[in-house]
């Protein structure tokens, strides 16, 4: 089910808005589309910045499972279950010796152990990925997995700043385009 963010803003102030550019025909859809385009932009960036302050992932990584469309007015978050490497882990990549893998998911949550875990570098993408032993065969052998993007999107902590976000830059934003509509007279 994919994430789903409402935005309650507040309707007297849109409806006044749109009567100051009644007076000129097709000005407010106009500066409701730009606004919307920012708002959206705004939001993806705050997205990547919210998470990564819950979850133990880089800004940039979260920023990158989000795509924009600024025609349809919608910002699509997909990806799949996130290997334990895309995390804060120590150490940082597969060496000869054998060390202690240790990882973070949660910022709260602190380096956990992980006492069969095992680095590796991917067959043909070279990425590095975090694996656990199941068995005592060499094959026997399962990824260490963490939420995908969309799973931290519906974080408490994370929905509600984004939602804040959203708000307060819609109704922002607007306003601005509605005065430079004003001002400029189209």
């Amino acid at each position: 089910m994919p994430f789903t963010l409402t935005i309650n803003a507040d309707t007297s102030e849109i409806t006044r808005l749109k009567s100051l550019l009644s007076h000129i025909p097709g000005a407010y859809t106009k500066a409701a589309k730009k606004s919307a385009s920012e708002t959206l932009r705004v939001l993806k960036k705050a997205a990547g910045e919210e998470a990564s302050k819950v979850y133990a992932m880089s800004p940039a990584r979260i920023r990158k499972a989000i795509k924009l469309y600024a025609s349809s007015g919608t910002l699509k978050v997909t990806g799949r279950r996130q290997n334990l490497s895309d995390y804060q882990i120590t150490p940082k990549s597969p060496g000869r010796k054998r060390r202690l893998l240790k990882g973070m998911v949660l910022r709260q949550g602190g380096l956990k152990s992980y006492p069969r875990g095992f680095l590796i570098h991917g067959r043909n993408s070279g990425k590095v990925l975090a694996l656990i032993r199941t068995g005592s065969k060499r094959e026997d052998t399962e990824p260490l997995t963490r939420p995908a993007v969309p799973q931290m999107m519906e974080n408490e902590e994370v929905s509600k700043a984004l939602t804040d976000t959203a708000e307060r830059t819609a109704v922002e934003k607007l306003r601005l385009y509605v005065s430079r509509a004003v001002t400029e007279g189209r």
